[in-house]
């Protein structure tokens, strides 16, 4: 498994994490997000730094565009997110919350969904 790929898995993993906050007391999860939330941004940095290496993609230049394209979607909803949802806001609108942060992992998981087929 190439690094992409497995940075990938681990992209999945922390999105996952994000999604199980739903099942936490919103008051009690604060401190979880804002872990979780580095952890996003290090993983995504990870992918970044490593698509200038990844031999697929320096090969078909499209595929290399088509997948900057998609990270950087990516991180501009994350970003949006994060900044309308601060993690001292979160038990302010909590059903307005889950909706914004259904939006990210769905923007997360279709990236990955496409970003395992591309790099494969």
């Amino acid at each position: 498994m190439s690094a992409l790929a497995t940075e990938l898995n681990a992209l999945f993993d922390v999105q996952a994490r994000v999604q199980s906050l739903s099942q936490m007391a919103l008051a009690d999860s604060k401190r979880t997000l804002i872990d979780i939330r580095k952890d996003l941004t290090h993983c995504i940095s990870r992918i970044h730094g490593l698509v200038a290496d990844h031999a697929i993609l320096a090969a078909r230049p499209s595929v290399d565009s088509e997948f900057r394209g998609r990270l950087s979607k990516v991180r501009t909803v994350i970003a949006l997110h994060q900044a309308e949802w601060p993690a001292v806001e979160l038990d302010s609108r909590p059903d307005d919350y889950f909706r914004s942060a259904g939006h990210v992992t769905a923007t997360i998981r279709d990236f990955i969904h496409w970003a395992k087929g591309a790099v494969a």
